[in-house]
């Protein structure tokens, strides 16, 4: 793999969790604005995916293959817009610690699709490890759900006005950001 690849995730993955970290404490403190809060991000993704698309048309690709490229990139736009919509209004409801643990959703959720769309086919351990991602979806809202007398949302972590609603809201969201 090629290093500048690794860094470009590592940077990416480090953006994405000082965007929640940030979303955490700005809905700690009363702030409700899910959309402005990632326009930087969105602005940076702008400028990198913009490059792209001019390079696109720079290597003579027709008019159709131009707008079916805009099309799909404009589609996948809009999906990770309310996915990221849904998972920052979701910092409003639950704990932090839940939208960590539901965003994980989004690996089952490839899984699907890839199979579905692309005919992936998985071993036996890739559905394994996504039938434990499930149960621990599963167990992590049943521990919202769960009364505060028995360990569940406000026993360990600080959750939000309605932890069952976020956490409704992250699996959309998580499920969004696999398109």
């Amino acid at each position: 793999m090629k290093p500048s690849i690794l860094a470009h995730g590592q940077g990416c993955a480090l953006l994405t969790t000082a965007t929640g970290a940030c979303a955490s404490l700005l809905a700690a403190r009363g702030v409700d604005a899910p959309t402005a809060q990632t326009a930087f991000v969105y602005a940076a993704l702008a400028l990198w995916g913009g490059r792209d698309v001019v390079a696109g048309w720079r290597a003579k690709a027709s008019a159709s293959e131009r707008l079916r490229g805009v099309g799909a990139w404009l589609a996948l736009a809009i999906c990770d817009v309310e996915a990221n919509y849904l998972v920052v209004r979701a910092f409003q409801l639950t704990s932090l610690t839940s939208i960590m643990l539901l965003d994980c959703f989004t690996i089952p959720c490839v899984m699907v699709l890839s199979r579905w769309f692309l005919k992936a086919d998985y071993a036996k351990q890739h559905v394994a490890g996504a039938v434990v991602c499930v149960a621990g979806v599963a167990l992590t809202v049943a521990s919202d759900a769960a009364p505060v007398a028995w360990g569940g949302a406000g026993a360990i972590t600080s959750p939000g006005a309605a932890p069952i609603r976020g956490d409704a809201l992250c699996l959309g969201g998580a499920a969004l950001y696999a398109c």
